[in-house]
């Protein structure tokens, strides 16, 4: 078959830490057990919620790296980590799909995109992350709602709750 080449997609939502760098670390130990080349790291420092405002760049890179046919296989550490929206996740599937990459690693878990069983377990683990996103989500809504009401200042954002 010839060597693998495989790209790692390193995320977190906020810049700082060294999550992404541990992310990568941890993608590169699963690319050298596996004999696979890392052909291209994909850093990102952005939510994958649906309610980001900012782009994924470095995501929409993936995507269209995995269309022109250059990786052969892609490396995440959780599910989480390239998606928290179904329609994020059927992103890649399909151009997973359509360029025949059938290898989707994590340190806990391979991939086989080419298995419809592993393509609904792949999109069960990324509705929980969504539905994860969409609790916190309401529950912050409510506390910011409730500190307005008490008349406390609103710490969430740059404007005032409500406006």
């Amino acid at each position: 078959m010839g060597r693998i080449r495989a790209a790692l997609y390193c995320r977190r939502s906020q810049a700082g830490g060294r999550s992404v760098e541990r992310q990568e670390q941890d993608g590169r130990r699963i690319a050298a057990r596996k004999g696979w080349e890392v052909t291209a790291v994909f850093k990102e420092w952005v939510s994958a919620s649906e309610f980001s405002k900012r782009a994924r760049e470095e995501w929409a890179k993936l995507l269209e790296g995995i269309e022109a046919g250059e990786f052969d296989a892609v490396i995440f550490w959780m599910e989480d980590r390239s998606a928290r929206h179904i329609l994020f996740a059927a992103e890649l599937v399909q151009a997973c799909r359509t360029a025949g990459v059938t290898r989707v690693l994590l340190p806990s878990y391979q991939y086989d995109f080419s298995d419809p069983e592993d393509v609904a377990r792949f999109y069960g683990e990324v509705l929980a992350a969504q539905r994860e996103v969409a609790k916190m989500s309401k529950r912050m809504r409510r506390v910011r709602r409730e500190e307005a009401e008490n008349g406390q200042p609103n710490t969430g954002g740059r404007r005032a709750f409500g406006t």
